[in-house]
């Protein structure tokens, strides 16, 4: 059935060229090359709000470029927590794993010029940035978000820069989607690169897939401009889940300047948000509800994780089982409770929790902070909620078409 599936969204249309859509991509430096020539320092840090910033691997997800960041003492990939995007400021940046040289610009590997303007850096633009390993045991295996400029990174990563940014935000969409990773992992290949992505089915997104892109990335102020540039250029529609108590932040009328309320920023919104843009890419490709469906058998997981984890009413995750999650959501004595815990506190069922936690995802920490959870707190269906987006966005092409 995978194989079949496969093919069926390989021959869909034919892949990008670089001679239909001007793009550049690079991987900057090794990184054991830049350390031996001291372009760049193994040194855990909090990175200056303007300037270049080095970023890593485990920082990114699925349209999401602030996922995680590292610890104050990180040696693995394990080494990282994640990140409340409704607690970070406009100014927020990761900790960096990297101390980048004063002269960072000027370094092999770091010094690459844009094609279409040669008086610019490649790294001034905004990039779609991927992981190059592909791991297949893992949630997700094709992992890229939109990354600003100034955001630099080694070998491990590759960005990819558009002359349009459109096609950026276009390109971001297909290559995150579950469809797109499906693929590469049919692929069985334990590196993406350029040439993979694109030769991938190409197809142009309807503007409320591209909001969704804008929402989704633009989190903090280093993606003012991509969002004040682009959001006339995109219409808002309303949420397919207008009736549940998490609306996806979608209006009619989004700011033309970038503000955080921009982004989407709890979990539940984020998640329905990536629904969405799986849901509008499989019906541009003219594929059927049930192909969309039948692709999650290759995402174990993904759905196991999404199986364990509960949302409150607000959309923050309360308890997940999910690896890298260990110290978010709900805590008693520091630490989240085990299942059987967990399942005697649903059994009452409790109409708020409130704990204390020690976070360290923020400058200025370690600090105490007050977790408070609305609930009754809900788990979710990806099947149903694929079928309740398909029919929704059928129903806008029906009243298009009269």
């Amino acid at each position: 059935m995978r194989e079949a599936l496969t093919l069926e969204i390989m021959g869909r249309t034919k892949g990008l060229r670089s001679t239909e859509i001007e793009l550049q991509s690079s991987s900057f430096a090794n990184q054991s090359d830049a350390e031996s020539e001291g372009s760049i320092r193994r040194q855990t840090h909090w990175p200056d709000a303007t300037g270049p910033f080095f970023v890593s691997g485990p920082s990114l997800y699925p349209l999401n470029p602030l996922t995680k960041t590292p610890r104050r003492l990180c040696s693995t990939p394990k080494h990282y927590d994640s990140i409340d995007l409704s607690d970070v400021d406009s100014g927020y940046r990761p900790r960096s794993n990297f101390l980048l040289a004063e002269n960072i610009h000027q370094q092999d590997g770091f010094n690459v010029r844009c094609q279409w303007d040669h008086t610019r850096l490649f790294s001034n633009n905004f990039r779609f940035v991927f992981r190059r390993r592909i791991d297949v045991g893992t949630e997700r295996s094709l992992c890229g978000a939109v990354m600003p400029p100034e955001a630099l990174h080694a070998h491990q990563l590759t960005s990819i820069a558009f002359r349009q940014e459109r096609h950026l935000l276009n390109a971001a969409a297909l290559w995150s989607s579950l469809l797109y990773d499906f693929a590469v992992k049919a692929m069985r290949q334990g590196d993406v690169y350029p040439s993979t992505l694109l030769s991938l089915p190409y197809v142009n997104l309807p503007d409320h897939a591209l909001l969704r892109v804008l929402q989704l990335n633009c989190v903090t102020e280093d993606y003012a401009d991509l969002w004040n540039r682009n959001i006339g250029l995109v219409s808002a529609i309303a949420s397919p889940w207008q009736s549940m108590a998490v609306g996806l932040g979608l209006d009619s009328n989004p700011p033309t300047d970038w503000r955080p309320a921009c982004a989407l920023r709890s979990p539940l919104a984020r998640r329905l948000a990536t629904i969405e843009i799986d849901v509008l890419i499989a019906q541009e490709l003219g594929l059927e509800l049930e192909n969309l469906l039948n692709l999650l058998t290759a995402f174990p997981v993904l759905i196991q994780n999404e199986a364990e984890t509960f949302f409150d009413q607000l959309g923050k995750v309360v308890w997940t089982t999910a690896s890298g999650f260990q110290r978010s959501g709900y805590q008693e004595d520091g630490r989240r409770p085990d299942r059987k815990k967990w399942e005697g506190i649903l059994a009452q069922p409790p109409s708020e929790l409130t704990c204390t936690a020690i976070d360290d995802t923020m400058p200025g920490g370690p600090r105490t902070v007050i977790r408070h959870f609305v609930g009754p707190f809900t788990q979710c269906d990806r099947i149903e909620d694929y079928r309740r987006a398909w029919a929704h966005f059928e129903r806008l092409k029906s009243k298009d078409a009269a």
